[in-house]
């Protein structure tokens, strides 16, 4: 596993106005980075509040890439799949934003675990998090070192909640 990214995403990333705000900070990078990696296959298993949502989702599904989704809209003809249970298939890219904070523990070990099983080899798992619901300590004991963490941290205008972005890549040896 190799740790690529990971940050707070700051206060001057654009839209804080909705009641899931951070969404919108993390689909816009998130589509950035799928853009820059180009994958061939996504699996979308994200977690969102209607029309940021919606469109995120519209937007991966326009690319040139194939998008598989077995996010919370649950859309006619969607893979069920719960990320709880071992994956249907493998993916090069697989996205699961801000969605493992809503589990208890062990269906957040679960999902983890079956999240990784779900990338092929080289491929990429991009989480964000809402913090501190999913603690740093959580995270840098799942994938064996420390994360860089930013002291500039964003707060809401609802609390301090504030959206960490993580991405993993599958190493081919392992």
């Amino acid at each position: 596993m190799i740790v690529q990214e990971f940050r707070f995403l700051s206060e001057q990333d654009p839209c804080n106005d909705e009641p899931n705000w951070s969404r919108r900070y993390e689909y816009e990078k998130v589509l950035r980075r799928v853009r820059s990696l180009r994958p061939e296959k996504i699996h979308n298993t994200s977690c969102g509040y209607k029309k940021t949502h919606t469109q995120f989702g519209e937007e991966l599904a326009g690319g040139p890439w194939e998008t598989v989704h077995s996010d919370i809209t649950q859309k006619p003809g969607q893979l069920q799949w719960d990320i709880t249970t071992s994956p249907p298939f493998q993916s090069d890219l697989v996205l699961c934003l801000s969605t493992l904070e809503h589990l208890n523990h062990s269906d957040r070990e679960l999902a983890w675990k079956n999240l990784w099983d779900a990338i092929s080899p080289e491929g990429t798992l991009i989480y964000t998090f809402d913090y501190p619901s999913v603690s740093i300590e959580w995270l840098e004991g799942k994938v064996g070192e420390t994360c860089v963490s930013v002291v500039n941290k964003i707060a809401n205008k609802w609390g301090a909640t504030n959206i960490i972005y993580m991405e993993l890549t599958k190493e081919i040896h392992e």
